[in-house]
C-alpha cells in the first residue's frame, strides 16, 4: 500500500466523505474474493526471473496461473484450456504479444475464448506504448517492473468474478 493511498483513505473516512475513489482500493476483502474464485490465468513471459516474480505474486493472491515463454505457446495453451485472463508480455521470441493477441482475437483461430481479457505487461513505458497495446486488441496495460498494487488492481478490474459453488 502506498502512503498516499492510506492517507487518502483515512482522510475520507475521518471526514465522512462518500465520493467514489478515483481508483478502486484493493483490500483484504477484494483479495479474499479473488482467492475464492476458480479463475485461471495464463502468463506469457519469456524472462524466467520476471515469470517467477509474477507467478509468486499471483500465488500470493491465491490465483492459479500457468506460464509460457512465447506467443506460440500462449495460443496453443488457450486452444486447450479455458483461461479467464491473460498477462501478456509484448516482446517475446517466436511470436510476440502483439501477434499472439491478434491470433487470439481472430474468430478463425481455435482459441476457446476470443474475448478473454488480455493485460499487456511490458517494459515499454514510453508515450504511445499503452495506445499501441490497446490498438493491438489488448484490454489494458501495466509497465514492468510492475507495482504489486497496480497489478492487483488490474486483475481485480478485468478478472471475471466467478465464485466457487
Amino acid at each position: 500500500m502506498r502512503h498516499s493511498d492510506l492517507f487518502d483513505s483515512l482522510a475520507a473516512v475521518l471526514s465522512g466523505e462518500t465520493r467514489k475513489a478515483e481508483r478502486p482500493i484493493v483490500t483484504r476483502h477484494s483479495i479474499r474474493e479473488m482467492m475464492h474464485s476458480k479463475a485461471r490465468i495464463l502468463l506469457a513471459e519469456d524472462n524466467i526471473v520476471n515469470q517467477k516474480i509474477a507467478l509468486a505474486f499471483l500465488k500470493k493472491l491465491g490465483l492459479s496461473a500457468d506460464a509460457v515463454v512465447n506467443g506460440i505457446e500462449a495460443v496453443k495453451a488457450m486452444e486447450a484450456i479455458p483461461y479467464d485472463l491473460v498477462l501478456m508480455d509484448c516482446q517475446m521470441p517466436g511470436m510476440d504479444g502483439y501477434e499472439a493477441t491478434a491470433w487470439i482475437r481472430n474468430p478463425q483461430s481455435q482459441v476457446r475464448n476470443h474475448d478473454i481479457p488480455i493485460i499487456a505487461m511490458t517494459a515499454n513505458a514510453m508515450q504511445g506504448d499503452r495506445e499501441k497495446c490497446l490498438e493491438a486488441g489488448m484490454n489494458d496495460y501495466v509497465s514492468k517492473p510492475f507495482v504489486p498494487q497496480v497489478l492487483a488492481e488490474m486483475i481485480e478490474k478485468w478478472l471475471p468474478h466467478r465464485k466457487e459453488a
